[in-house]
């Protein structure tokens, strides 16, 4: 696959001359790297594979009691994704809400893999938000799916999505600094955060 072959190489660039540096005893060193780099490509690969664009980080809403959009791709079919909220005091995410990735394909990604659609909507529960500055509330939402977490974008997601021309590039300018988190603001304005999101990415 031709994004396992990107992303191989990325991490046997960016991370050969680390493992290098390793004395190992019980693998010789070029097969343990390799095993790690392959194993670290399998995890990424499973992580780029799907990603949550709605809500995007940053992302503004009328009031705690909105609605909001939670929705995304994943590359396999009939994929139970898990939306879930960080509590603010006991740190610890909460499952929120549920998605099925769609059985049929919503369309091929420029780095190679199938894409299958996931929505969900949900209200965020109140017990998730905190203040945040001084006329701000805030809530830290996650995507999950067998284990691992699913990318969240930064505003502009799609559209870095489409400038990108390798995968090192999407991974280094796309997804949220925060990634997987992205966090949600009220009410629109508040610290100088955009306008709600009315649109949907194509």
């Amino acid at each position: 696959m031709k994004m396992l072959y990107e992303i191989l190489k990325y991490f046997t660039k960016t991370n050969l001359k680390k493992s290098r540096s390793v004395a190992h005893t019980a693998i010789p060193q070029r097969k343990q790297t390799n095993c790690c780099v392959i194993g670290m490509a399998i995890l990424v690969l499973a992580g780029l594979s799907a990603c949550m664009m709605q809500p995007h980080d940053e992302q503004t809403v009328k009031d705690k009691k909105s609605t909001i959009e939670f929705s995304g791709f994943h590359i396999a079919p009939g994929q139970e994704i898990k939306i879930e909220a960080l509590h603010p005091e006991e740190k610890q995410w909460k499952p929120i809400k549920k998605a099925v990735s769609t059985d049929m394909k919503y369309y091929s990604s420029r780095f190679g893999l199938d894409l299958y659609y996931w929505k969900q909507h949900a209200v965020i529960p109140n017990r998730f938000w905190e203040p945040w500055g001084i006329s701000c509330n805030r809530a830290q939402v996650r995507a999950t799916a067998e284990g691992y977490s699913l990318l969240s974008l930064r505003e502009d997601g799609n559209d870095c999505y489409w400038k990108s021309s390798k995968l090192n590039e999407y991974m280094a300018n796309c997804p949220a600094p925060e990634s997987p988190i992205a966090t949600v603001y009220s009410p629109p304005g508040c610290l100088g955060v955009g306008e709600p999101w009315t649109g949907m990415y194509p």
